[in-house]
């Protein structure tokens, strides 16, 4: 089984090796669901999130940037 071309990468140590086959076989799963969703809703879809660190911050707006660094 491959990785999508246009799939993220993941930095080193995210997932554990001994989990990243089971990853990559549930990303291959949900890959067809996704695009089949993207092409059902097209431009009216939401935008593909943006996912930062996921830390907690009291002063942290909705609108704030989410986006990995």
């Amino acid at each position: 089984m491959t990785t999508p071309s246009n799939a993220p990468t993941v930095a080193s140590g995210v997932i554990p090796m001994a989990d990243r086959t089971i990853f990559t076989i549930v990303q291959a799963h949900e890959n067809p669901h996704v695009s089949f969703l993207c092409s059902l809703f097209g431009e009216s879809g939401l935008p593909k999130p943006r996912f930062g660190l996921l830390t907690y911050s009291a002063s942290a707006s909705p609108n704030d940037d989410m986006s990995i660094t």
